[in-house]
């Protein structure tokens, strides 16, 4: 299973160098700025992936920093992250932890999983986005497409985010892990779909449970 999903990851890396996918465009657009990641974790919940890509984008030119967001009012945030699923409350969380950030941190995101679960809006998924991405730590963020590709390769059968996490900690070396999200995600966006996968033009059928 390891040698697997090892096999799985060094294709996906270079097939993700060709691909045009949200999550791509993501972290181009975040600079590998910590802030910019956790906001744009924060907004992608239940939010689809172009939305929210146009969302952090509308961000990114508003905001350059944390304390930006102390100066805009609750409606203008609103409206730079709409129509992110739940937009209002996540606009709350937005400004509520800027002010945090601001003035417990001093600017800077937490670089701990502990820390960072204080932050309003701020679960387990957004937590490791930020630790994987931002500060390369060796975790694995389960959202919806790394769930449903998990499932499918036949690495969990478990539908729990936290359980899905644990399968795939047992089976990835930990130098592997942070890149689990951002290529399954990619995978999940351009061929694995979640109704009729393209699975006669995927990089890795092969190795995918059903051909083994």
């Amino acid at each position: 299973m390891k040698n697997r999903i090892k096999k799985i990851l060094e294709i996906l890396e270079r097939e993700y160098i060709k691909w045009d996918v949200p999550v791509k465009n993501l972290k181009q657009k975040n600079k590998k700025s910590p802030f910019y990641i956790l906001i744009s974790a924060m907004i992608s919940t239940r939010t689809k992936d172009e939305v929210t890509k146009r969302a952090i984008e509308k961000f990114i030119k508003k905001v350059k920093r944390p304390c930006d967001v102390l100066l805009l009012k609750l409606s203008e945030i609103e409206e730079i992250i709409y129509p992110a699923g739940f937009y209002r409350i996540k606009a709350k969380n937005i400004k509520r932890v800027s002010e945090i950030i601001v003035k417990k941190y001093r600017g800077k995101v937490p670089s701990n999983l502990k820390e960072l679960l204080k932050l309003p809006g701020v679960g387990k998924k957004v937590a490791n986005i930020v630790l994987a991405e931002a500060f390369k730590k060796p975790v694995i963020a389960v959202d919806t497409h790394v769930a449903r590709i998990s499932r499918r390769m036949g690495f969990t059968k478990e539908k729990n985010p936290l359980k899905i996490e644990e399968d795939l900690e047992r089976i990835t070396d930990r130098n592997l892990r942070n890149k689990i999200n951002y290529l399954f995600v990619a995978l999940g966006q351009k061929i694995c779909v979640p109704r009729n996968p393209g699975c006669n033009s995927c990089p890795v059928n092969r190795y995918c449970e059903k051909n083994i």
